[in-house]
């Protein structure tokens, strides 16, 4: 049985994530980016706040503990969830160890996206576009952003 702050913990990522929305551009990202943002919470929610270990991790939490919100979302498999639709690379996503994170609020991007746009995964459960110089701009100054 999961405990009643975890639970507590669930529902205000979820809540959060629904009115935090996806950001200006969002209506065009990838539906699985934000549904990887969720479940990025969710995972940080029923770790008490900690980040995924790795992709291993992560993946294996998403597969044990939320399948069938992957089914639910029009995900095939968990390994589809962790490539962009549109450069089909992987997605750079955060973890443990990642102490030089350049983006502060995002916890996955695509490795180059498309059309001078990168799409982004929130730490709020949403999704949103960065443009190459909103994202390079970003980047520059977020050495300092962020430590995992």
């Amino acid at each position: 049985m999961v405990p009643t702050r975890a639970k507590i913990g669930l529902l205000l990522c979820m809540l959060w994530a629904w009115l935090a929305g996806c950001g200006e551009h969002a209506a065009d990202a990838q539906p699985g980016l934000r549904l990887l943002s969720v479940l990025y919470g969710q995972y940080r929610a029923a770790h008490r706040g900690q980040l995924p270990a790795n992709e291993a991790d992560f993946k294996r939490f998403i597969v044990s503990e939320r399948a069938e919100a992957l089914k639910q979302g029009g995900v095939s498999s968990v390994d589809e969830l962790f490539v962009s639709d549109r450069d089909h690379k992987p997605l750079v996503i955060r973890y443990r160890n990642d102490r030089q994170w350049p983006l502060e609020g995002v916890v996955a991007y695509e490795q180059e996206g498309a059309d001078g746009v990168r799409h982004i995964a929130t730490d709020l459960g949403g999704a949103a576009e960065l443009t190459d110089e909103q994202f390079n701009s970003r980047t520059a100054s977020g050495s300092n952003a962020s430590k995992g």
